[in-house]
């Protein structure tokens, strides 16, 4: 493939760095690989064959009428093979996080082992599962956590850093989360002066840490990066992945690594991604 990818972002459910909002448990980000020219005839081809009084075509509206849909479903097919979208259960990248911020600290230097053996996986599942189980006191931990993570005061988290636990029983009935938070509490020391530096160095102070913009886009940048080709990435005005990637609201190349595409000029709007 030669030439220049045009792609454009966009994102719905967005709560930045609070993944516990009580009105949005969903969080979704889509790509589509079309030029502004050709996204304009498509959409004025489905709207001819599919009449609908909005100047702007908003989902929520166009699901709530048969006509709606039938517009929404000629657009898809229209981009068919063109288009991602990534749906995220924010509670769930929430217990994601704990891997990333309680173990990796631990073990920076070489990883590789904890991910080769699925190990990130497993902390994310059973952090989750203890999630459903009411007795627990897993809203207290996560709350905390992200509390934690969006200060990096470990006075936010008592129930992680400031909470011995017991001796292990002969029965050996622990549940998993329970040895979660023995190893944070027994590490506590690492992991604190671990996360503290995201202060000092990233652009952003680290206060959207925990939002999914910025790890969706880059997900998003290596599958286009995977066609071997230059991308011209623009993403909503409103796009909160500018502060926390350092990617700068005017055109710019930027090197992402992992993504075959090698340089990749980014642009957006004022404010935009």
């Amino acid at each position: 493939m030669s030439g220049i990818l045009e792609i454009a972002c966009d994102e719905s459910g967005h709560t930045g760095p609070d993944l516990l909002h009580k009105g949005q448990r969903y969080f979704a980000y889509a790509s589509v690989a079309i030029g502004d020219a050709e996204a304009y005839d498509i959409i004025q081809t489905a709207r001819s064959a599919h009449p609908v009084q909005m100047p702007e075509l908003k989902a929520r509206a166009l699901l709530g009428s048969e006509r709606g849909r039938k517009l929404v479903a000629t657009l898809l097919a229209a981009i068919e093979g063109r288009y991602i979208v990534s749906i995220y259960d924010k509670l769930l990248a929430l217990c994601g996080w704990f891997f990333e911020y309680i173990y990796e600290p631990v073990y920076q230097d070489d990883p590789r082992l904890l991910y080769e053996k699925d190990f990130h996986r497993f902390v994310a599942m059973y952090t989750w599962l203890w999630m459903t189980d009411h007795q627990s006191q897993a809203r207290t931990a996560i709350e905390q956590f992200q509390r934690y993570m969006r200060s990096r005061n470990p006075a936010d988290a008592p129930f992680l850093f400031d909470n011995p636990r017991p001796p292990l029983t002969d029965e050996g009935t622990e549940h998993p989360f329970e040895s979660i938070l023995r190893f944070a509490y027994g590490y506590r020391d690492i992991i604190i002066a671990d996360n503290a530096r995201m202060g000092r160095e990233l652009p952003d102070g680290g206060r959207w840490t925990l939002d999914l913009s910025t790890a969706a886009l880059w997900s998003h940048l290596n599958h286009w990066g995977a066609t071997g080709t230059l991308l011209s990435v623009r993403c909503d005005a409103s796009s909160r992945s500018r502060p926390a990637s350092g990617i700068s609201p005017v055109t710019r190349t930027t090197p992402v690594s992992g993504a075959r595409g090698g340089i990749i000029p980014v642009s957006g709007s004022a404010g935009g991604c």
